[in-house]
């Protein structure tokens, strides 16, 4: 039989569908379900809203990796040639999310990495930017941008940006 299996990525819905005949593609299912868990996205650390003429906007950040972020990696990776997963360990990372508020749709993405600069101070770059397919030249990656460094600039610790 056809060993096959397609897996895809539901931005709306920020979760993964593997579709195939055998055994196989259900444990990768099962596996995928388990990572993505309970997606509960009130925990964000931080929120910042953002208001446009075509709609109200949310931009989550996290100091930590939130939980549903290996589902997003698994999407980059998919999505961004020579794209390399984050580290879920290393607490150097932030991620910042925007969401549609009124629909509670996921659009853009954009993960940060802070570095020691000596003397003192962290370096900030911008390492993975993501903007979904569907929406994308609609100035939603624009307003994702903007929020991200709006935030490290008015941090005191952070001396510069790269990306």
């Amino acid at each position: 039989g056809d060993a096959r299996i397609t897996i895809r990525f539901d931005p709306a819905q920020c979760a993964v569908s593997v579709y195939g005949p055998d055994e196989y593609s259900m444990s990768i299912k099962k596996r995928l379900d388990e990572i993505v868990g309970d997606t509960n996205l009130q925990l964000s650390k931080d929120n910042f809203s953002t208001m446009s003429d075509d709609g109200e906007y949310l931009v989550r950040k996290y100091g930590a990796l939130p939980h549903h972020n290996s589902v997003i990696q698994f999407m980059l990776l998919s999505y961004i040639e020579g794209a390399s997963p984050i580290d879920p360990t290393d607490q150097r990372w932030s991620v910042y999310e925007l969401w549609d508020k009124h629909s509670n749709r996921f659009l853009a993405y954009c993960s940060v990495y802070r570095f020691f600069r000596f003397p003192e101070g962290t370096r900030a770059r911008i390492s993975q930017f993501w903007v979904a397919p569907d929406v994308q030249r609609r100035g939603h990656g624009l307003r994702l941008y903007t929020a991200v460094m709006r935030d490290l600039c008015t941090d005191p610790a952070v001396v510069d940006v790269t990306v």
